[in-house]
């Protein structure tokens, strides 16, 4: 049993903001509009069923 397990949310939001900040993470409304614009273009055409996960990285 680990205390991972065990955290509560803001222990748990804490955490995620510290392994954002180690890898720099900064998402802008512009990360979502243009994975949105992508999708809706000619070269998102065959892109269906899918969940697109925006975070710069952040979970691999």
């Amino acid at each position: 049993d680990t205390s991972f397990l065990r955290l509560d949310d803001e222990r748990l939001q804490k955490l995620t903001n510290e392994v954002a900040n180690l890898k720099r993470v900064t998402l802008k409304t512009e990360d979502v509009v243009n994975a949105v614009l992508f999708l809706t273009s000619e070269e998102g055409r065959s892109v269906s069923g899918h969940s697109i996960l925006i975070d710069g990285g952040l979970v691999l």
